[in-house]
């Protein structure tokens, strides 16, 4: 599907979304009690679940360096696009199904129409099943991950919740993100784009842990104040 390739919005994330689909494969070999979630968008992706920084990161850069050998790994049988086909698939073929009982023209009772339902719903789930993987492979995953490069990774707590923020970049982007790394303002994470302000609305309370090629460094908040992802120093730019 080129023209999914062309758009370059729309080839970062399904870019991002195939290394978060890998990170996660490889997380869960190392880990295989580990609850994890995930969210990717064109500048990266969040991974929801209780990890180290340093494991996240190691995480990411084996599935950079494998995903274009490995493209399988782009795919997960938890994604959420299964379950978007799924209900799709499962929808229409419900809705098919009361159209052509109504055009029989015979009137029947509830009870007798309901279990037509199920059954063509449940035939439906079914059929759906290997359609979700199809969908991952050629619509919303691209296992192209030569082109990228990681920038950082941003541990943060809210209670019991962390989240990370992982944020990968084209490589040609290098520039910008250095750019923007020195013109940042107080509370952007090193390499984050000035875009991504409002996303400060999403990060937790009490600290956060920035992941990088300069090491893991922690903020601590203030009490009753936001947190602040901190970045690189400047020796290690």
């Amino acid at each position: 599907m080129s023209l999914l390739e062309d758009i370059p919005f729309i080839r970062r994330t399904r870019r991002n979304h195939a290394i978060e689909h890998a990170a996660v494969h490889i997380l869960s070999a190392r880990d295989p009690g580990l609850s994890m979630a995930g969210r990717s968008d064109s500048r990266g992706f969040w991974l929801y679940g209780s990890v180290d920084p340093v494991e996240v990161e190691s995480a990411v850069r084996e599935a950079m360096a494998r995903l274009d050998a490995e493209p399988h790994l782009a795919i997960h049988p938890h994604c959420g696009t299964n379950l978007v086909v799924g209900g799709m698939v499962t929808g229409l073929t419900t809705l098919l199904a009361i159209n052509h009982l109504r055009q029989g023209g015979r009137k029947e009772h509830a009870l007798e129409t309901l279990p037509r339902l199920m059954l063509a719903g449940t035939l439906a789930g079914v059929a759906s099943k290997p359609l979700g993987p199809m969908a991952q492979k050629h619509v919303t995953t691209l296992p192209r991950a030569a082109d990228a490069r990681l920038v950082s990774v941003v541990r943060s707590e809210r209670g019991k919740h962390v989240v990370h923020r992982v944020q990968i970049e084209d490589r040609d982007d290098g520039s910008r993100a250095r750019s923007d790394v020195q013109d940042a303002p107080r509370g952007w994470a090193a390499g984050e784009h000035p875009d991504d302000a409002h996303r400060r609305d999403d990060r937790p309370d009490n600290g956060a842990t920035t992941t990088g090629p300069g090491g893991t460094h922690r903020a601590s908040a203030p009490a009753n104040d936001k947190a602040e992802p901190v970045g690189y120093p400047d020796a290690e730019r």
